[in-house]
């Protein structure tokens, strides 16, 4: 207890401990939605070429739908996720400053790189969402068009 009593920040190792765990999901949830871009990017690609030989406006209006969601899972994968506090920069600036001080200092830029980070991935993941619903009706519009097409051709 006395230890605690000599430190000017106890509850410095609880916080950072938090943050990790928190950085941790972070990192997570950024590989899911950077993945999900990547399937609908390669999805979009493999419905416009299974429709490069059919040139009706409903199907031209499918690819367009599919292209549009390709851009914005490109997108999704920006901004990068990553911020991180630079130990060169630590070094100049805290050096010889008080090691609680210089905790601290360091803890308070990693909320703040946490905290933009998560704003970050909010952008990235409405771009994905956006994405998704576009190559979603893009599969429609193409299904409904070779449905009728079938209609048309059978009756």
């Amino acid at each position: 207890m006395a230890e605690d009593e000599d430190e000017p920040y106890p509850s410095l190792p609880v916080v950072r401990a938090e943050l990790d765990v928190e950085l941790g999901l972070l990192e997570r949830r950024s590989t899911a939605v950077d993945t999900k871009a990547g399937l609908v990017l390669g999805f979009a690609g493999v419905l416009v070429g299974l429709t490069k030989d059919v040139q009706t406006w409903i199907t031209v209006a499918g690819q367009v739908l599919a292209v549009v969601a390709a851009v914005l899972a490109i997108l999704g994968f920006l901004p990068r996720y990553g911020g991180a506090v630079n130990p060169m920069t630590l070094r100049q600036k805290y050096l010889t400053t008080d090691k609680a001080a210089t905790e601290l200092a360091v803890l308070d830029t990693r909320l703040l790189l946490k905290e933009q980070d998560e704003a970050a991935l909010r952008v990235k993941a409405r771009r994905v969402r956006a994405a998704v619903v576009l190559l979603v009706l893009a599969i429609a519009v193409v299904v409904a068009n070779s449905a009728v097409h079938l209609v048309r051709a059978g009756g």
